[in-house]
């Protein structure tokens, strides 16, 4: 009896205290729970569907917004418009009420993100080249004309006289159908022509294949006597004509292209009439080829204004008849840019370019004359360009002015010397200037009676750099009268640098290979010269060139070593 009694208590104290410790255990987990702090993931990011949207009025438009992270704790987003008379918007799907426009906000935790959305004018869809012309003959001044197929096969003029927006669907193409094409009144062929009108806006949408009808040259689009003409996002490709033309107009581009069409790709002239005529061009737009610039008379110069962003890289330009070129002073060679591929382009170009900037040069063409650079400016090569040189004709004239040769590739052809058999140098060097990067090439072979240098400096200029050039089958790389920089160029097959013994030019870095002397000191009347003492450096600094002092009367007391320093006593 006394044993259950003890049994008892003893079962009863372990419940207690099981209910014990199961209760401060619970305790413990919530009091836990509290010191752990906030567990709410906050929102990181709201991106939406789109940027940017153009609805037409009654249009709409739904747009999804993404919020990270996943596990954040508040992900409903909520939406407001900036204008709610141009576009409403509710749970995200937006309603186009009015022409204008309206920024869409999407918010979460805090974090938003934006739509620009532009409305228009519901205009006037058109799906058939029947459709379009109507259109534009019928429309009121103002609508908005809406290309909704992907091609326009057109056999006349779409002539446009009257305020109307053409927009594309940004694929489609306005071309020259297979039909017999009739010239206008005034014997234009062109795709579009705009006439006498204003506030006409072409948009998202390429002209291409504009045919000649005899001597009427077939353009893309010709602006005829108007202003205030906007052509944007237009491609112009493959046009007998011009992609362009601006007669006596007003006309802005922005994002335009244009390659391929026969006459350049955007002309301007100021026509027969009285109307300022203007050419504005944003950064976007590109010419692959010629934009020229002419009129009827010289004494309307004053008329033609024409405003290239700072950042367009080259354009070949023809005023009244002569080719002119502008460029920026931005060297990089940029897609659009207008690269030289002839003689007589190059020539005009860097006369006429101003200090600072830089001429493109492309294609394989041959000199048949020198070029003068008597300015600051650079002859650039572009990749797969090749100058090519024969007879007594020598390439470059660099004397004065400071201008850099860059990248080009020039190989003369045959030995011939110069007139009466003197020596032949491709380019003369003057004081400032630089050819870097070029590649000279001839036929010289070791013995030869022929004398043609890729390069010669003038006797005292100073301040010349020649540096990462290969020079290849020359008499000499260069004949070095004077100071400056010869630095990491590669000499194959030649007979070497020459310095004269009154020149100071640093020489360093540069290669060597098969060469009959890779650095000669000559006299040049000099009983003293002043690479005395150096030879030895001289040599090391070039890759343990071999260099050869000739200046007679002249010890060279320098540790020569055999077989490559040669002194004469």
């Amino acid at each position: 009896m006394k044993n259950k009694k003890w049994l008892s208590a003893l079962v009863g104290l372990v419940l207690v205290l099981a209910l014990g410790f199961t209760v401060v255990a619970c305790e413990s987990d919530t009091t836990g729970g509290d010191d752990g702090g906030d567990t709410t993931v906050a929102v990181t990011g709201v991106e939406l569907s789109q940027n940017s949207a153009t609805l037409e009025v009654g249009g709409t438009l739904e747009l999804t917004a993404m919020v990270t992270p996943d596990n954040a704790t508040d992900k409903e987003v909520s939406w407001a418009s900036s204008a709610p008379s141009v576009a409403t918007v509710e749970g995200g799907t937006v309603t186009a009420v009015s022409v204008g426009t309206a920024s869409i906000t999407a918010t979460a935790g805090g974090v938003n993100a934006t739509c620009l959305v532009t409305v228009e004018e519901a205009g006037i869809p058109v799906a058939t080249v029947e459709e379009l012309f109507d259109a534009v003959e019928t429309a009121e001044e103002g609508a908005i004309i809406r290309l909704t197929a992907d091609s326009y096969a057109i056999d006349e003029n779409l002539h446009i006289t009257k305020s109307l927006t053409l927009v594309g669907n940004g694929k489609t193409v306005i071309e020259k159908g297979t039909g017999t094409w009739t010239p206008d009144s005034k014997g234009r062929t062109s795709l579009i022509t705009i006439d006498s009108a204003s506030d006409v806006t072409i948009r998202n949408l390429t002209v291409e294949g504009a045919a000649s009808i005899g001597s009427n040259y077939a353009h893309g689009i010709n602006v005829y006597n108007s202003t205030n003409v906007t052509i944007e996002n237009v491609t112009a490709q493959d046009n007998d004509g011009v992609g362009v033309l601006v007669q006596n107009s007003s006309v802005s581009l922005a994002n335009v292209q244009t390659s391929g069409n026969g006459w350049g790709g955007v002309n301007v002239d100021t026509g027969d009439a009285t109307n300022e005529t203007s050419l504005t061009v944003d950064e976007e737009t590109s010419f692959a080829e010629t934009l020229a610039i002419y009129s009827d008379s010289e004494a309307m110069s004053e008329e033609i204004a024409v405003d290239l962003p700072d950042t367009y890289h080259g354009a070949k330009i023809t005023v009244f008849g002569e080719e002119r070129y502008v460029w920026t002073q931005d060297e990089t060679l940029t897609e659009g840019s207008f690269v030289v591929n002839n003689f007589a382009d190059m020539q005009s170009a860097v006369s006429s370019v101003q200090e600072g900037a830089a001429v493109y040069v492309g294609g394989e063409f041959e000199l048949t004359a020198p070029t003068v650079l008597d300015k600051a400016i650079t002859v650039k090569g572009v990749e797969g360009n090749k100058l090519t040189i024969k007879g007594t004709v020598y390439a470059f004239n660099m004397q004065s002015g400071g201008a850099t040769l860059d990248g080009l590739n020039i190989e003369k052809t045959d030995k011939t010397q110069g007139e009466g058999g003197q020596n032949l140098n491709l380019v003369l060097m003057g004081t400032d200037s630089s050819v870097v990067n070029c590649t000279f090439k001839g036929c010289y072979e070791d013995g030869d009676g022929e004398v043609v240098r890729a390069i010669a400096q003038v006797a005292g200029s100073e301040n010349i750099l020649i540096e990462g050039n290969t020079f290849e089958a020359l008499r000499q790389p260069a004949y070095l009268e004077g100071s400056g920089i010869v630095r990491n160029n590669t000499v194959i097959g030649t007979r070497g640098f020459v310095v004269t013994a009154n020149a100071t030019a640093e020489l360093s870095g540069n290669t060597f290979e098969n060469n009959a002397v890779d650095i000669a000191i000559i006299p040049n009347n000099q009983d003293t010269n002043n690479y005395e003492g150096k030879t030895v450096a001289l040599s090391a600094a070039n890759n343990n060139c071999y260099v050869e002092n000739q200046p007679e009367g002249v010890y060279c007391n320098d540790g020569q070593t055999e077989n490559q320093i040669v002194a004469q006593d």
